[in-house]
């Protein structure tokens, strides 16, 4: 029956492709007329359709019937079937029953099996020298086969084993008893019949012979493959691996066969689970022992044949043994199941068992016999054994090649500073020729010298010795290489007043170049520097220990400078020379830009702007130091303020003017900072001028501030410099100047200047809790300002001036800065020297 398309669900695929076909044929109205056509046509192929499908139907209607009569009719000849094969084993049950009454037709049957049993033992053991020979063969020509034969023969043994156990009798069987025990019971067996027992041992004891032997075949072989592990690891391991296999089989089978035995049994027997294997680490141990003792010779005849020393020629032939024992971890082992046989643990225990004891007699003479090349052999040689050791998994490290290890690295270490110092000293004790290099700066061939020294030392010791030991090798080395720093401070410290200043600009440029060598030495040691912080630290010392000497050095070339201007030009300012006219902070002045031209030329500009602020500030500070040695009055003020505003002018055109760009190098960058500085100057003759104090408060505010808790003898100094001073106007002075002092405030203890008077503490005076400074040489007292009156009623008479004496704190003014800088430094490198040579266990010396 054809569907009614009416039925069909509108979305249906029939529906949309009908609509779009009508769509496209009859999108033009002109093809209207042909719509009745078009219907016939369909109609045609609908009723076409309808009778297809219909038949379709019919076809597979008829195949369903078909199909349900074969299941039908097999149905019933299966149940006709069954019914037969029950008759059939019903009557062969009653066929059995009846037999089995008669007693002659059992002993037949009985009779048959044993024949049939018979038959097929004799088939069997009849055929065993023949298998034997054959499996004999195929293990001689092809030893691959040896799995395949083993297998062969455990069949072979386990009749043997049956047979032997038939025919002594002795064979059981297990029944359940009634109780749930289970007995024992012996089987008859031929021993009852000694005739029958000695014909089948007479006939058969040949074939057990040869299954034996055999047997002893297999096991020779397994063991002589094992032995010859070196070499099938690398050609054949697939059969070391098949050796290993039946090695693991027979273990097992031994292990099966221990386990069957009764309590009794186990105790009288020895245990034969490994039996076998410990028969096969033996054989492994001979023929460790001949390839030990034969590598071992054959290095020596070979090396005494090179003219090798003993320790080269005994250290290279224990190598080979660490080279086995790396072949066998790497290759061997990977053939071989380590829980039955550790190859690498057996082979270590014979190679200690006889090198160690030749290592041993190296290192136990006297370790001041080795040279150094002997020393490090001896250690990188220990130390390499126990770290394949602990990378091989093999057991403990060899504690007494440890304890080697830390005796011959103290010694080695200790002649490698030794003879590094004595190197480094005699680089230094010579007699240093100045050049220039390309940029006109002087230098000396010092510290490429002493870098190449350096650089040899510990090339030798990271391409001998292990990264770790390499360490303290290096540590040692930089430290010596630290002493020789410290050494040059205090040759510098000492002998720079008698040196040139080309000399000093050389020793500035040396350590600057040290300091960029050091930096590559960092790089080059970087990976052996990551293993031991000691040694960062150190080399990190090193570099900064450089740069400070050159800045201690470029203070001393400073220094050197200003002994031509200190003591025969700026500590005669204030003097007569200086108030009738003489023009020597102008002189001072026109030395110093002589000194820039030549320096400027002779030292990297980094240096020549610090050298710049040296020299500047010392200038300052001689020129106020020698402001306040003055011990009178001025004749004539006005023209003393005037020479001091002179000074400040030249100083300012040289320092603020033409190198102020040095000076903003050298860390002085504040906007009118020289002026800044300066301003003391200003102020200084502005007190000198002012009629009144009321004019010049804000100057005395200022110089209270620059000289801090030394700014109220300073500036009653200055007034003391004034002429005509009376008992009024230095009442008048001295009480806005102490009104300005509580306004101001507590100031800091500083040195800024090298004034003729210090204060060095706080003494309590008046009362409680009330304190006054004490100056260095006299205490304050009341009524006095501060200071002391010296006897006298007037603190600013000539004749009792306080400042006419004092101590200077710097010591030496040509040098002191420095000298306390370069002690300073000597102490941390001492103390850093000290803690490094502690941590590497070597006691530092007084």
């Amino acid at each position: 029956m054809s569907p009614n398309p009416s039925s069909l669900p509108p979305n249906s695929e029939a529906t949309q492709h009908a609509e779009a076909l009508l769509s496209r044929r009859f999108k033009d109205p002109s093809s209207l007329p042909e719509v009745p056509l078009f219907v016939q046509q369909y109609e045609r192929q609908l009723t076409l359709t309808d009778s297809q499908l219909n038949g379709l139907v019919q076809t597979q209607f008829d195949s369903v019937k078909k199909a349900q009569d074969v299941i039908s009719y097999a149905t019933t000849t299966m149940s006709t079937l069954v019914k037969d094969f029950e008759k059939m084993s019903a009557d062969t049950a009653a066929c059995q029953s009846h037999l089995s009454g008669h007693a002659d037709v059992r002993a037949v049957n009985t009779a048959n099996r044993n024949l049939t049993t018979t038959l097929k033992r004799i088939r069997n053991f009849s055929t065993i020298p023949a298998r034997v020979a054959r499996l004999q063969r195929a293990l001689d020509e092809v030893p691959g086969a040896i799995g395949v034969v083993y297998e062969e023969v455990r069949d072979l043994e386990e009749w043997r084993d049956e047979l032997i156990d038939e025919v002594k009798g002795v064979s059981r069987r297990s029944r359940e008893s009634v109780g749930g025990e289970t007995e024992m019971q012996e089987r008859e067996g031929y021993t009852h019949s000694p005739e029958v027992y000695a014909k089948i041992i007479d006939v058969l004891g040949g074939h057990f012979d040869v299954v034996m032997q055999l047997s002893m075949n297999v096991r020779e072989k397994v063991k002589e493959l094992l032995a010859d592990c070196f070499r099938l690891a690398e050609d054949e391991p697939a059969l070391l691996v098949r050796a290993c296999e039946v090695l693991v089989q027979i273990q097992a089978s031994n292990l099966a066969k221990y386990q069957k035995l009764s309590v009794e049994e186990k105790e009288i027997m020895a245990d034969i689970t490994l039996q076998f294997t410990n028969e096969c680490i033996s054989h492994l141990e001979t023929a460790f022992d001949t390839r030990i003792q034969a590598q071992y010779s054959n290095f020596m005849f070979q090396a005494a044949d090179e003219g090798k020393t003993g320790i080269e020629a005994t250290l290279g032939a224990a190598t080979r043994g660490m080279l086995d024992m790396a072949i066998l971890k790497s290759e061997v082992s990977l053939c071989m199941p380590t829980d039955v046989i550790n190859v690498v643990e057996i082979y270590r225990s014979r190679f200690e068992l006889y090198v160690t004891p030749q290592v041993a007699a190296l290192y136990s003479q006297t370790m001041s016999n080795l040279d150094n090349a002997d020393l490090l052999r001896m250690v990188s040689w220990l130390h390499e054994y126990n770290t394949q050791i602990a990378c091989n998994e093999t057991g403990a490290k060899i504690e007494e090649f440890e304890h080697a290890v830390d005796d011959l690295m103290e010694e080695y270490t200790k002649g490698m500073k030794e003879q590094t110092q004595e190197w480094l000293m005699a680089i230094e004790d010579r007699e240093s020729e100045l050049i220039k290099d390309n940029e006109d700066h002087f230098i000396t061939r010092d510290p490429e010298d002493m870098l190449t020294l350096v650089n040899a030392l510990i090339s030798v010791a990271k391409d001998q010795l292990p990264r770790e030991l390499a360490c303290a090798v290096i540590l040692a080395i930089v430290l010596e290489l630290k002493g020789a720093q410290m050494r040059q401070i205090v040759g510098l410290e000492e002998t720079w007043k008698e040196m040139d200043i080309e000399q000093i600009c050389a020793a500035i440029n040396d350590s600057f170049r040290m300091q960029d060598k050091c930096e590559d030495l960092i790089e080059d040691v970087g990976d052996v520097s990551e293993a031991s912080e000691d040694l960062g630290d150190a080399m990190d010392e090193l570099c900064t220990g450089y740069v400070e000497l050159a800045v201690l050095a470029t203070k001393l070339a400073a220094n050197s400078v200003m002994l031509d201007l200190k003591e025969p030009i700026l500590q005669q300012v204030f003097t007569s020379k200086w108030e009738e006219g003489e023009e020597l902070v102008g002189v001072a002045c026109k030395t110093l830009r002589d000194w820039f031209g030549d320096l400027s030329m002779w030292l990297p500009d980094y240096f020549f702007s610090k050298l710049v602020r040296e020299c500047y500030e010392q200038t300052v500070k001689c020129y106020i130091a020698a402001v306040f040695k003055r011990k009178k009055a001025f004749a004539e003020p006005a023209r003393a303020a005037q020479h001091i505003v002179n000074d400040r002018t030249n100083m300012a055109e040289l320092f603020g003017g033409e190198y102020y760009d040095k000076l903003f190098a050298a860390g002085i960058r504040e906007d009118g900072a020289v002026d800044k500085q300066l301003a003391v100057l200003t102020n200084t003759s502005r007190v000198l001028l002012a009629p009144y104090v009321y004019d010049c408060k804000s100057e005395i505010k200022e110089l209270l501030i620059e000289f801090g808790a030394q700014g109220k003898d300073a500036v009653f100094g200055l007034i003391a410099m004034r002429k005509g001073n009376t008992k009024e106007s230095l009442k008048e002075w001295k009480g806005v100047i102490n009104g300005l002092v509580d306004e101001v405030g507590d100031l800091p203890l500083q040195d800024k200047y090298d004034l003729p008077f210090r204060v060095v503490g706080l003494k309590p005076a008046g009362a409680e809790g009330e304190s006054s400074p004490r100056l260095e040489g006299r205490e304050a007292s009341e009524g006095t300002g501060g200071f002391a009156l010296g006897g006298a009623s007037n603190p600013f008479a000539s004749g009792s001036n306080p400042f006419s004496s004092g101590s200077n704190p710097f010591g030496s003014s040509n040098g002191g800065g420095a000298s306390a800088l370069g002690e300073n430094m000597r102490e941390n490198l001492l103390r850093f020297k000290d803690k490094s040579l502690a941590k590497m266990g070597t006691p530092a010396k007084k």
